[in-house]
């Protein structure tokens, strides 16, 4: 939404009169009075009349009055008229679109000096003996390692069992692996850089990986996720995902298999098939191909959060064959080339929701940018203000 509030002479004369100009179109509107500078409300920003009428009161401040204001008109527009409370496709998830503090893509840019040089940097090649003994490898055209896989030196998990206490107390072993995937040996490539090929050896990894952890006894769930640049939590500028097990189910994926559940009794039909097609044609529309399309989500909790699914349904990853992976690759290193290109190679966080065995839950893979900070509000109200409308934030990408 665009608002700014103008002043035109009318009749010729001294005469003059305020408008107020939104996407595009205008409205006459009375100047507010001195005394009322402090207690803005909705009857301050009303039709004028006919401006003859009253001349000889309120023209001699009109001028003045309306400069004086300007500031205070904006205000009210914007954060009375430019606000919504959204609600995500499918949780009980609320965020603010803030529009009346809507900045330029620049402004979100974060210059951060990452300040780790191939020559210390863990996860390069020649360094390979200080990570843990890594699990595997995939081999690159040269015949040295394009991708390793080795346990996390810190891991956030273990695999030492214990006793699960129940009560007001509760608490069980955070039992589990923690492991990292280097997905490129070449230090400062993101996966804006990724080729097509490349992605999708990426891709491919994440499901060998998952299907391997799956079968291991007590996984519950394979959580696979990628934490880029300092903002967003990563302890090491290399590129690298990290892939962690848990005994159970996370409460955020079971949420999203319920309600896709409960959509899909309703309707008989997929969710996030649903979203997948009516974003493809919407304006909230980022990139797409023949069978994957990313999109900012209606309720975005993140300037330039971004979506990526298959258009049509799967469940995961080893669900789409070669064609549809390499569709679904294309548009994730075009989502990812973007945002680099916009936003100056942002912090972000990448998380991978696939459906757990014996559920249906549509394959999509959500990319947090990291440019802004949450306040008391949100930890108080679990309501997250977003100071960037998705529609604008997808036409600013898809014009990157």
């Amino acid at each position: 939404m665009l608002c700014d509030l103008r002043q035109r002479s009318i009749y010729g004369g001294d005469d003059s009169q305020l408008l107020l100009y939104k996407d595009g179109a205008s409205l006459p509107v009375r100047p507010l009075s001195m005394h009322s500078r402090r207690g803005l409300s909705s009857d301050d920003v009303r039709p004028a009349g006919n401006p003859v009428q009253g001349k000889v009161v309120e023209e001699k401040n009109r001028r003045v009055d309306a400069l004086q204001h300007l500031f205070y008109f904006q205000y009210h527009i914007l954060s009375h008229m430019a606000c919504e409370l959204r609600k995500d496709y499918l949780l009980d998830r609320w965020v603010i679109i803030a529009g009346g503090r809507n900045k330029r893509p620049s402004e979100f840019v974060k210059k951060v000096d990452e300040n780790t040089s191939r020559k210390t940097c863990f996860f390069c090649p020649g360094n390979e003996e200080t990570t843990p003994p890594e699990i595997w490898r995939i081999p690159d055209d040269a015949k040295k390692w394009g991708m390793r896989l080795f346990p996390n030196k810190f891991p956030a998990v273990s695999v030492e069992d214990g006793e699960h206490i129940g009560g007001l107390l509760e608490c069980m072993p955070a039992y589990g692996t923690h492991e990292v995937l280097v997905e490129t040996p070449v230090h400062g490539k993101s996966f804006a850089d990724f080729t097509v090929k490349q992605m999708r050896d990426v891709l491919n990894a994440y499901e060998t990986r998952i299907r391997e952890l799956e079968a291991t006894q007590g996984v519950g769930y394979v959580c696979v996720f990628k934490n880029q640049g300092k903002a967003s939590g990563a302890s090491i500028a290399h590129s690298h995902s990290q892939i962690i097990t848990l005994p159970r189910i996370p409460p955020l994926v079971k949420a999203e298999v319920q309600a896709s559940k409960k959509y899909f009794r309703e309707n008989e039909r997929c969710v996030f098939c649903d979203i997948a097609k009516k974003e493809s044609a919407g304006e909230r529309l980022v990139f797409k191909n023949k069978d994957a399309v990313a999109f900012t989500p209606y309720a975005s909790r993140f300037p330039f959060e971004t979506w990526i699914a298959p258009v049509k349904h799967a469940r995961r990853i080893g669900d789409l064959d070669g064609r549809r992976s390499e569709f679904l690759a294309e548009v994730m290193v075009k989502t990812f080339g973007k945002m680099k290109s916009l936003l100056d190679d942002p912090s972000y966080n990448m998380i991978v929701h696939y459906s757990p065995e014996r559920s249906d839950l549509h394959l999509h893979f959500e990319i947090l940018p990291r440019l802004s900070t949450w306040a008391g509000f949100e930890y108080e109200t679990d309501v997250i203000i977003n100071t960037m409308h998705p529609e604008d934030a997808a036409r600013h990408l898809r014009k990157a």
